[in-house]
């Protein structure tokens, strides 16, 4: 993101966003910022996410999975991305909202 925003703007430079470049936006110190240095031009893709087990495993549903948390949260593990990415991100916020 740096790199593209030292770039001349000439219209030959085209920079994709990911979700660590908005993160990186609420970072009181960043030397580029995606919403005052860059002008969006178009949509190609929509990040997802899922909760995924095992086929074989014991959680049939989120329900059970969450109660399983509660009663044994060290007993459970997650996986992403990144650490303080999108991923890390949503699941803390899942995890709030499951209580």
């Amino acid at each position: 993101m740096l790199y593209v925003s030292q770039q001349p703007a000439d219209g030959y430079m085209v920079m994709a966003v990911t979700p660590s470049h908005l993160i990186d936006a609420v970072k009181p110190k960043t030397r580029a910022h995606i919403l005052r240095d860059f002008d969006p031009i178009i949509r190609i893709h929509v990040d997802t996410s899922s909760v995924t087990v095992a086929g074989d495993s014991k959680f049939k549903t989120l329900a059970d999975l969450v109660a399983y948390g509660k009663k044994s949260p060290k007993m459970l593990k997650f996986a992403g991305t990144s650490p303080g990415g999108w991923s890390e991100i949503q699941t803390a916020a899942f995890f709030k909202k499951a209580g």
